[in-house]
């Protein structure tokens, strides 16, 4: 009798020997399937024609070969050589309408499970400064964890400590000090390595240790710490400006590594901005040195969420060149931005003619303007319609437009000069674009050159007219009255002669008047 006992209390402590884990829990129809890490669980069947003993015939799987089927009713489980155990918690017969359908649960031996957090006083170090790291440790699952060693190191290399504890007791947190009220975990002081540029120094725990039971385990935690880079470079600016104002670029640099450093620093505007000198500077920081470097600027074009890019410095750390860069500053621009533009047309014509000029106004800005148009009529025009002085105001993306028409009295070339032109905004802030100058080329008519020849012949003739009929007969006539010039002539001779004989005193007179007779008569023929 006392043997059987002994033999009952033996096979309850074995059964108590292993503790289970949460598991999973599923509700399964026929030939449904749930799943547990490499195992697999099957309810195969029902059995429910007696009322009295519904049971369910379920069949275990693992890495896809059967290893157990069993029939169980509610309430009852089995286990496998401590590895898993099936329990049917309920047996749900259903209806007509319903199938029925078990609540099966699954469970693995509990294990320990040990949690390693790794803190620090803070996410960012630089060069020299204390890191001041502890390391917790969680035992979260329901056994006990043995036998822990910890290795702590770190990529880049630099950390390399070694803990050992004898156990850490399910569900609580390791401490060094168990008789406080603080839990007191491993510290890892260090200072932060001086690294040529910024990096990030990850420290990572490695833990090893094992359940009652003598099976191992392994966890894993870690954490990343940003070290800085021995320079620091920002870039600072107005974050809100008026258009067309200058307004100071900052960049302050400071040496916080441990050696001295020739840097190189360059900076740009990008395409929004236009600054008032070069952007390149060379110089030598000392460990600890600060130096700050100014210039202006000016937005090209009102917006919002316009950015600078960033500036950069290089410098030299053994053989390695490295590069710094600075953040990128966002800038808001505000102000009204008038885009003018100024037409003439034609560009060519005639004394008396008219030309007409054309303004457009746009306000590509982000504010209002209040414009005023004043131009002068150029010499040698006249204004025909129109005006050429005018006031407007034009909202955010607005468009004016005036035509004037001038009229070109001269030959010549007439200009419209270049025009400043002013607007403000509702501040009273002043702003100035230009329009540029235009040219209008006057010139005289074209007279053909056969027009220029009837005028000359009927200045001649007395006539304007150029047809061939008349110029013959005018030709015979200027003919016709050279023969009687020519007969008159040789009847003035013959009187001559005898006035010669009647008298001496007579005969040159009369000689001078034939020969003027002779001379316009052929001058009269030829032409």
């Amino acid at each position: 009798m006392i043997k059987c006992i002994f033999i009952i209390l033996a096979l309850i402590y074995s059964a108590q020997a292993v503790a289970w884990n949460e598991g999973i829990r599923g509700e399964l129809r026929w030939g449904e399937t749930m799943f547990l890490e490499n195992y697999s669980l099957k309810l195969a069947d029902f059995s429910i024609e007696d009322s009295h003993s519904f049971k369910v015939l379920v069949e275990l799987q693992a890495d896809n070969l059967t290893i157990a089927r069993r029939a169980l009713q509610a309430g009852e489980w089995f286990d496998l050589n401590d590895s898993i155990k099936v329990t049917a918690e309920q047996i749900v017969k259903g209806d007509i309408e319903d199938d029925p359908f078990a609540i099966i649960r699954l469970q693995l031996p509990a294990a320990a499970d040990i949690s390693l957090i790794l803190k620090g006083d803070r996410e960012t170090y630089q060069g020299g400064d204390e890191m001041r790291v502890q390391l917790q440790i969680e035992n979260r699952g329901i056994v006990d964890a043995e036998n822990l060693r910890i290795i702590v190191d770190s990529t880049p290399p630099f950390v390399n400590e070694r803990y050992s504890i004898s156990i850490v007791e399910a569900g609580r947190v390791w401490d060094k000090k168990k008789e406080t009220h603080d839990i007191d975990n491993f510290k890892i002081n260090i200072k932060a390595p001086y690294f040529p540029h910024p990096t990030d120094l990850r420290i990572e725990a490695h833990a090893l240790y094992s359940d009652p039971q003598g099976k191992a385990y392994e966890s894993w935690g870690g954490a990343a710490f940003h070290i800085r880079g021995p320079i620091q470079l920002h870039k600072r600016v107005e974050e809100t400006q008026e258009f067309q104002e200058s307004y100071y670029v900052i960049n302050s640099l400071r040496n916080s590594g441990n050696r001295t450093l020739d840097l190189e620093l360059s900076d740009s505007t990008g395409s929004g901005f236009r600054a008032d000198c070069p952007l390149s500077w060379k110089f030598t920081l000392t460990p600890g040195e600060a130096k700050t470097i100014s210039y202006l600027i000016e937005a090209q074009q009102p917006g919002l969420g316009q950015m600078l890019p960033n500036a950069e410095v290089g410098y030299l750390w053994g053989e390695n060149r490295y590069i710094v860069r600075s953040e990128k500053p966002v800038v808001d621009i505000f102000g009204p931005s008038i885009e003018a533009e100024r037409k003439v047309s034609p560009t060519k014509l005639h004394p008396g003619d008219v030309a007409a000029v054309s303004i457009q106004l746009t306000n590509t800005g982000n504010k209002q303007a209040a414009i005023t148009l004043q131009e002068s009529v150029p010499n040698g025009t006249e204004l025909v319609s129109g005006s050429v002085n005018q006031s407007v105001i034009l909202p955010p993306n607005g468009t004016y437009s005036n035509d004037y028409q001038l009229r070109c009295m001269e030959k010549g070339t007439v200009i419209i000069p270049c025009q400043e032109l002013n607007y403000r905004d509702a501040r009273g802030n002043e702003y100035h674009t230009s329009m540029k100058a235009l040219e209008i080329d006057v010139q005289e008519k074209k007279t053909d050159n056969r027009m220029k020849r009837n005028s000359t012949d009927a200045a001649l003739n007395g006539t304007g007219r150029m047809d061939s009929q008349n110029m013959t007969g005018q030709a015979s006539v200027q003919t016709e009255k050279a023969d009687v010039q020519k007969e008159n002539a040789g009847e003035k001779t013959g009187d001559a002669n005898e006035g010669i004989k009647d008298g001496g005193d007579d005969y040159l007179p009369a000689l001078l008047i034939t020969i003027i007779v002779l001379m316009s008569a052929a001058i009269s023929r030829y032409l």
